[in-house]
C-alpha cells in the first residue's frame, strides 16, 4: 500500500467543448485511478457572465450578461501530474478566464496490483452527490467534525443558521420559544433548498451541521418532561412534505460528562437558555437524543478520547449502511 496526494480537480466549460476537455485531461494523466483511465464525472447546468471592459468574450458580448449551457466535469489527478493538468484545461477551454477549482483530497491511499483504488471515502462513491446533516447537543464536535467529513468528502460545507440570517441570531436567541422557533424554521427551509440545489443541481455532495431535527428535538424533549416523550409515530415527529429531506442524518451522542467539560472550555461563549436548561434538568439531555433518533437520525456514540478522524470514520460507516440498506 503506498500513499499518495491526489487532488479532485472541477472544470465548466460549455457542453460543445465537453469532449474536448475530457480528452486533453485524459491525455495529461487526469483521470488515471488504478487500472482504469479517462475517469471523470460530468453534470450539466447553466454558466452566467458578464463581460466587461478589456475582455475578449469567446462567447456573448461585451457589458451583456450571458447564460451559457455548460457542464461540471470533475475528475481526480496525482500532485505531480497537475500542473500539467491545468495547462491542458486552459488550452482546451474556450474562455479566456475559466473556472476551474482544485481540492486535495485528505487520506488518500493507493492500492497496486489488482486491489482497488480508494479513499476514506470511497465506500461512498458509488451513491454519488449525497446531503449529510449531522445533529447533536452543543459540544459534541459537530462543527469540527462536519468540516472535516466534507473535506473527505469533497463536499459543500453548510451550517444552520444560513449566512443570510446570522447575523440577527443574537436577538432571536434571546426571544421567547416561539420567536425562537420560527427564527430556526426559516433558517431550516432556506438550508434545505440550498442543500437541494448543491445535490441536484450542482451535483456536488453537502455536509450541513444542524437541520430540522435540533428544531424539534429541542421543542419536544424540553417540553412536558414528567411525562413520557410522544410516540414515534406522533404528527409532532412528521417531517414537512415543502421541506428537503437529505440522504442521511447523524446524531453525534458524547457522555454528558465529556460534553459539559467541553462546554466549559469555551469561556468565550455565553450560556443559551436551553444550555442552561440541561444544566438544571439532566434528564432532558437524553430526552432530545432520543428525540433525535426518533426523527430518522443515526445515533453515532463517540468518546471524549475519540480524534476527529475517528469520529468521521464512525459517521462514514454509519452512512455507508443506511445508503446500502436504503439502496
Amino acid at each position: 500500500k503506498e500513499s499518495i496526494t491526489m487532488f479532485s480537480l472541477v472544470i465548466y466549460v460549455p457542453s460543445t467543448h465537453a469532449d474536448k476537455m475530457r480528452e486533453a485531461l485524459a491525455s495529461s494523466k487526469a483521470g488515471a485511478v488504478g487500472n482504469y483511465d479517462s475517469c471523470s464525472f460530468t453534470g450539466a447546468g447553466t454558466g452566467r457572465f458578464r463581460p466587461l471592459a478589456n475582455s475578449s468574450p469567446a462567447i456573448g458580448s461585451l457589458n451583456k450578461l450571458e447564460e451559457v449551457d455548460e457542464v461540471r466535469i470533475e475528475t481526480v489527478v496525482q500532485k505531480q501530474f497537475l500542473a500539467e493538468a491545468v495547462k491542458a484545461a486552459k488550452k482546451a477551454h474556450p474562455y479566456e478566464e475559466p473556472a476551474i477549482h482544485i481540492t486535495e483530497i485528505i487520506d488518500y491511499k493507493l492500492y497496486l496490483g489488482n486491489d482497488d483504488c480508494t479513499s476514506t471515502s470511497s465506500a461512498l462513491s458509488r451513491f454519488g452527490p449525497i446531503s449529510v446533516v449531522l445533529e447533536g447537543l452543543d459540544g459534541v464536535g459537530k462543527s469540527t467534525v462536519a468540516e472535516k467529513l466534507a473535506a473527505v468528502l469533497n463536499a459543500e460545507h453548510m451550517m444552520t443558521p444560513p449566512a443570510i440570517m446570522r447575523t440577527g441570531r443574537e436577538w432571536f436567541v434571546k426571544q421567547d420559544n416561539h420567536m425562537r422557533k420560527a427564527y430556526y424554521m426559516v433558517g431550516n427551509f432556506i438550508a434545505g433548498s440550498e442543500m437541494q440545489q448543491c445535490v441536484e443541481k450542482q451535483q456536488r455532495s453537502v455536509v450541513l451541521d444542524r437541520y430540522f431535527a435540533s428544531t424539534i428535538a429541542y421543542i419536544v424533549g424540553k417540553k412536558d418532561t414528567h411525562l413520557p416523550l410522544p410516540a414515534k409515530e406522533d404528527p409532532v415527529f412528521a417531517w414537512p412534505d415543502e421541506l428537503y429531506r437529505p440522504s442521511c442524518m447523524i446524531v453525534l451522542v458524547l457522555p454528558e460528562a465529556d460534553r459539559v467539560l467541553r462546554r466549559q472550555g469555551r469561556t468565550a461563549i455565553e450560556e443559551t437558555p436551553e444550555e442552561k436548561l440541561l444544566r438544571e434538568d439532566p434528564r432532558i439531555t437524553e430526552r432530545i437524543n432520543q428525540c433525535y433518533e426518533m426523527l430518522g437520525c443515526l445515533r453515532v456514540d463517540i468518546e471524549g478520547s475519540d480524534g476527529v478522524d475517528a469520529v468521521v470514520n464512525k459517521i462514514i460507516a454509519a452512512i455507508e449502511g443506511q445508503l446500502t440498506k436504503s439502496a
